[in-house]
C-alpha cells in the first residue's frame, strides 16, 4: 500500500481535531523537547523551539525548523520528501507525497517559500 496525499491528510485532520488521540498528546507533539534537538520530539518536528539539528548532523542551526511558517507548527517528516504538516493556529493541514522514482527530495527552502505565501493570505 502506498501513502497518499489524501491519507495523510486524514490522519492530520483527525490529529487536528483531536479524534486520533488524547488532547494532551497533541499538545506535547508541539512542545520543545529537552533532548539535544528539541526541535524533535516524539517522533515529529515542532516549530516552537528555538534551534534545531537536521537527522544526521550535529550542526546546530539558531532558529526554529520553518522559520516562516506559525509557531505552533508540527510536522512529521519522512523518507523520499513525504510530509504532515498541522497548524492549530490556522485550522490548516498541509500534506505532501513525493514521486517514489524522484532521486532527491525536494529542498527545505521550497518549504519556506511556501510559508511566506501562506502567510501572504
Amino acid at each position: 500500500m502506498q501513502t497518499t496525499a489524501q491519507s495523510l491528510r486524514k490522519i492530520g485532520e483527525a490529529l487536528l481535531k483531536d479524534q486520533l488521540v488524547d488532547p494532551y498528546y497533541r499538545a506535547a507533539l508541539g512542545s520543545p523537547s529537552e533532548s539535544t534537538n528539541p526541535a524533535w520530539h516524539l517522533l515529529w518536528w515542532n516549530n516552537q523551539a528555538p534551534i534545531h539539528m537536521r537527522p544526521g548532523s550535529d550542526q546546530v542551526y539558531p532558529k526554529p525548523l520553518l522559520p516562516h511558517a506559525p509557531k505552533d507548527l508540527i510536522s512529521a517528516r519522512g523518507a523520499g520528501g513525504h510530509h504532515l504538516s498541522i497548524s492549530p493556529s490556522l485550522d490548516l493541514v498541509v500534506a505532501q507525497t513525493m514521486d517514489p522514482a524522484a532521486t532527491r527530495p525536494p529542498k527545505h527552502a521550497n518549504q519556506q517559500a511556501f510559508w511566506d505565501l501562506i502567510q501572504q493570505l
